[in-house]
């Protein structure tokens, strides 16, 4: 695992500046970069799962109160999965209705979609499993862990697109965009990684 030291991050930049082609060369539209970024939800989504169920850590600020949230691992991940999806559907809601729909090749989305896959799957093999850091994370923090770089993420993005929207998309602006998305999840991948020590 060694020689995969820093892989993710390497990734996580290849798969961020693909959508910046889609603008200088493919005449992706604010609405295709918006409908990416939130796509990246679900794998998100997908891999927390995945952690969630292979959590061995104790949480060092349980849940206060008694639910299906903190019954069981399960209940936690099929709670996880409810709200989560709620979330996330009410998040795609907001964007179409405010940003689109528009006429776009939704095909070309498939190979972007499958770098952010990719670069998910890289850290976490690179760092959830080979760093174990598994073992020093519990369920229940992974439960709350994806909605604080979700919100950071998507906050500013938004702002941005409205913006946008408000005065133009100059294809420079919707460069910045993608410059200011790649930098947030550059901060939100050391930020999480530096408090287990694998980074």
């Amino acid at each position: 695992m060694k020689n995969m030291k820093r892989l993710s991050v390497v990734f996580l930049i290849i798969s961020n500046f693909i959508p910046l082609f889609g603008v200088l060369f493919w005449g992706w539209s604010l609405f295709g970069i918006l409908l990416l970024y939130w796509s990246e939800n679900i794998i998100i989504g997908f891999f927390n799962v995945i952690r969630m169920t292979m959590a061995q850590g104790n949480d060092e600020y349980p849940m206060s109160f008694d639910s299906i949230y903190s019954n069981s691992k399960a209940g936690l991940i099929i709670s996880f999965v409810i709200l989560y999806g709620i979330f996330t559907s009410g998040h795609g809601f907001f964007v179409f209705k405010l940003f689109g729909p528009h006429d776009i090749p939704y095909d070309i989305l498939v190979i972007p979609f499958i770098a952010i896959f990719i670069s998910h799957g890289v850290s976490f093999f690179e760092n959830y499993i080979g760093k174990e850091e598994y073992k020093k994370v519990s369920a229940q923090e992974l439960f709350r862990q994806p909605y604080t770089r979700i919100y950071i993420m998507h906050l500013s993005i938004l702002f941005g697109a409205f913006l946008i929207k408000a005065f133009g998309a100059p294809i420079f602006v919707l460069v910045l965009l993608i410059v200011l998305k790649t930098g947030i999840d550059l901060f939100s991948h050391f930020l999480e990684h530096k408090k287990f020590g694998t980074i």
